[in-house]
């Protein structure tokens, strides 16, 4: 059984043994915490969360009274975001009444939701978050898969829609304060390393705060976006990378990474190893399939828990349009997924070792009738149902990678990436799936296991380790791929 948490007071300069006890969540099980206080210092704002679930509770605790209690404020039956505060006034990015997200005023004298005042409405685009800084609310949208800015006064009147200085997106969102005037973000794109930048959100204007000293031209890549066809016609958009220059519909080897969970938009994000494949004139793909964040909550929850299956298929129609469409073919195609999308990468060489010809399977979940045992499994039965329901059983051993291996099967060259002292996705996952393929495995395609020594969710305990892993991942590509290493262009 997983704790509870607990939210205790610690004063600077105190021993702990001082601290004050503020919170406990409701019982044991996977509860958590996330704790803000106003800008005014006034307010203690507490997001209390069940695992995965999207909807949360939010508490509230008046740090001007110490005999103040902790107390509900807003209830678990929709998503919340605390925003920013003006007084006993709080706002709040939410979901409820509008399943692409908005933004609304809570005042603590007069909480109840009849009261409330809709500050930024609902839009065709999903609201992603919202920032106050330089006595502005600046939102950060996802319109089809794309990021957009607008600015809002206080009043939630609207100001003016940004361009962001390129294809790419500001994963830190903007940070700053009510009194400032400006802001800091971080752009990163698949050729341009998290890049800081200064925004004024009187202007819109970006101006880069640190420009970056990098060995090769960001503009000698090509970014763009297009769209497909998912399995049941749905129009699922899809970011592609490549050099420019590339006849891109030329059979080149091509990569597409998927993550499609918890409701996450795929944006491209800059991977050192990527953009050494995009040198030696290879394809990324990033498909924005189900179940990730691109057009809303409705997007997420149908790919999530007993729609999974439609995530899949929107991953496999990715690998299945790029390769009639001539970008590539099935000898020089690979896939790629991490952490919660390594059962992606997975379920996809298990439903299709046809279809593609290698796969990198990172610090994956793969055991779909265990998952929940073990280290912080039991947070993810709200994103992917649980194997003690007997519905969400049928429905998780239909597609859990582990479980539908075929003996005699020719599969897709596999390097599975494992972290030793892993407490999200526990290395026993990458463990299993890696005997069990290598034991099923039918033709000469490799099956290979890499460890990361000491390392917790990512790829490398230290920046050395990283980058000694996604070497061996590119060299796995080139070799499986057929590509043969050559100096890079010029810049």
């Amino acid at each position: 059984m997983v704790p509870g948490q607990t939210v205790f007071h610690h004063r600077l300069g105190s021993p702990a043994s001082s601290d004050s006890r503020i919170a406990e969540s409701p019982g044991p099980g996977p509860w958590t915490f996330a704790p803000a206080v106003t800008e005014d210092g006034r307010y203690l704002v507490l997001a209390l969360r069940h695992g995965s679930d999207v909807k949360n509770r939010i508490l509230i605790k008046d740090l001007g009274r110490s005999d103040a209690p902790v107390t509900p404020l807003l209830p678990g039956d929709a998503a919340y975001a605390f925003v920013g505060s003006d007084g006993p006034v709080l706002w709040f990015q939410t979901d409820r009444g509008a399943p692409r997200g908005r933004v609304v005023a809570v005042d603590l004298r007069a909480p109840s939701p009849t009261s409330w005042k809709e500050l930024i409405p609902k839009s065709a685009d999903t609201l992603s978050m919202v920032s106050v800084v330089a006595g502005r609310f600046v939102a950060f949208y996802v319109q089809a898969g794309l990021p957009r800015v607008r600015v809002f006064g206080l009043d939630g009147r609207l100001e003016r829609q940004v361009t962001l200085p390129q294809l790419g997106t500001t994963f830190t969102g903007f940070t700053g304060l009510r009194s400032h005037r400006q802001a800091f973000t971080n752009v990163n794109s698949v050729a341009q390393p998290g890049a800081p930048y200064r925004f004024d959100p009187a202007t819109g204007a970006f101006t880069p705060f640190r420009r970056l000293s990098l060995s090769f031209d960001p503009e000698g890549f090509v970014l763009e976006q297009v769209f497909y066809p998912g399995k049941d016609g749905t129009r699922i958009p899809m970011f592609l990378a490549y050099r420019r220059g590339l006849d891109p519909k030329a059979g080149h080897p091509a990569l597409v990474y998927g993550y499609g969970a918890f409701g996450w938009s795929a944006f491209p994000w800059f991977q050192p190893h990527v953009l050494v494949f995009l040198e030696q004139g290879g394809i990324y793909a990033l498909p924005g399939i189900r179940d990730g964040g691109e057009n809303g909550e409705a997007w997420h929850q149908a790919g999530a828990k007993r729609n999974k299956q439609t995530s899949i298929d929107d991953f496999l129609a990715a690998l299945e349009w790029l390769v009639a469409q001539g970008y590539t073919t099935r000898d020089r195609l690979a896939v790629q997924g991490g952490s919660a999308s390594g059962l992606l990468a997975g379920a996809a060489m298990v439903q299709r070792p046809d279809l593609f010809r290698a796969a990198l399977v990172d610090i994956p979940v793969l055991d779909m009738l265990r998952f929940d045992r073990f280290t912080a499994g039991a947070r993810w039965v709200p994103e992917f149902g649980s194997p003690a329901d007997p519905e969400d059983l049928r429905v998780l051993r239909a597609w859990s990678p582990y479980h539908n291996l075929k003996a005699g099967t020719c599969y897709p060259a596999a390097l599975i990436v494992a972290g030793e002292r892993d407490e999200t996705a526990t290395p026993a996952h990458a463990y299993k799936f890696a005997a069990a393929l290598q034991a099923a495995q039918a033709c000469d395609r490799p099956v290979l296991l890499k460890v990361a020594w000491g390392a917790g969710h990512s790829l490398g305990a230290t920046p050395e380790a990283t980058r000694e892993t996604e070497a061996a991942q590119l060299a796995f590509l080139l070799r499986e791929l057929g590509m043969r290493a050559t100096p890079a262009p010029p810049s």
